[in-house]
């Protein structure tokens, strides 16, 4: 069937019209595109730029870790590095630590479903002191160290609530070298004297092992870390990555003064502060044991 020609006018009509409405948009998002490209380059310069200023401003608080501070917070960290040394000379009532370390935890890890995790389990003694309090959670201890990690094993074999792990865990999968029945400071402590007999240790990409904790579905209750310096880098990349806000309570020790550990001050205080962001201290006794729980509890 032939169409009439007023038919194929109006399909005339109605195609030229979608082509101009076509060639618009073409036309105005490519515009569009190239403003965008054309100024993200002063963006991204004015953005280095302005941390370079305020990294100049405030150098005791440059120690990157891939996060961008505020202005008022390279001023914190920096007043935190000035006032260290003082901070370490501080009395600290270690009876007292002993006890919040352990009884501040009590309220939300005697439920059915609590989940801690330790990092550092060493001879399995923060585990027994929770245990003989009532505090029975289920425990995922992880401990490097081969002479520690059979001694836990052993200890908890009875156990369905505890499971040990032998790895650690730091920003990136490697094997580290440490003298053969020596604890986790030797990570940090020591340089490996010729002739000593070594053993090789395993140390897990951290967020590839909270991803298979789960960490994502159904936050942990409480993380605790003593792993005899490991604590900056781990803290370090918790907060970098996010994986930080999956954590409702986390409880660690820092050890200072360790060989191998640089930008010491700068680091803790930074940590300091970043934390801030998403958790509020619970106790805190100045370089030694530390609780912070998440600022939505």
């Amino acid at each position: 069937m032939a169409l009439r020609p007023t038919s194929v006018v109006q399909i005339a009509k109605i195609t030229f019209i979608l082509v101009l409405v076509l060639l618009g948009a073409f036309l105005f998002f490519n515009n569009e595109l190239n403003y965008s490209l054309k100024h993200m380059p002063n963006v991204l310069f004015k953005t280095i730029n302005h941390t370079k200023k305020l990294q100049a401003q405030f150098p005791l608080a440059t120690c990157n870790i891939g996060v961008k501070l505020q202005e008022y917070e390279y001023s914190d960290i920096t007043k935190c590095v000035q006032g260290y040394a003082k901070l370490e000379k501080s009395n600290i009532n270690s009876g007292k630590m002993e006890h919040q370390r352990v009884m501040i935890h009590k309220p939300y890890l005697t439920r059915n479903d609590s989940l801690m995790i330790e990092i550092g389990g060493y001879k399995g003694v923060d585990v027994d002191r929770l245990r003989s309090k009532g505090i029975r959670p289920k425990y995922i201890m992880l401990e490097p160290v081969p002479l520690f990690f059979d001694l836990l094993v052993k200890k908890f074999k009875k156990d369905d609530k505890i499971t040990v792990l032998n790895f650690g865990l730091g920003c990136e999968d490697k094997i580290l070298t440490i003298p053969i029945q020596t604890d986790a400071t030797s990570l940090f402590r020591q340089e490996i004297q010729k002739g000593t007999e070594t053993t090789e240790i395993k140390i897990r990409k951290s967020i590839d092992f909270f991803d298979e904790v789960g960490v994502t579905k159904k936050n942990v209750d409480l993380l605790h870390i003593n792993c005899e310096g490991c604590e900056f880098e781990l803290l370090e990349d918790l907060i970098s990555t996010g994986y930080i806000k999956y954590f409702n309570h986390i409880q660690f020790q820092f050890h200072m003064h360790l060989p191998q550990i640089h930008k010491e001050e700068c680091r803790y205080c930074q940590i300091m502060q970043l934390l801030r962001r998403t958790h509020t201290p619970m106790f805190q006794y100045r370089h030694t044991w530390q609780a912070w729980k998440k600022n939505d509890l």
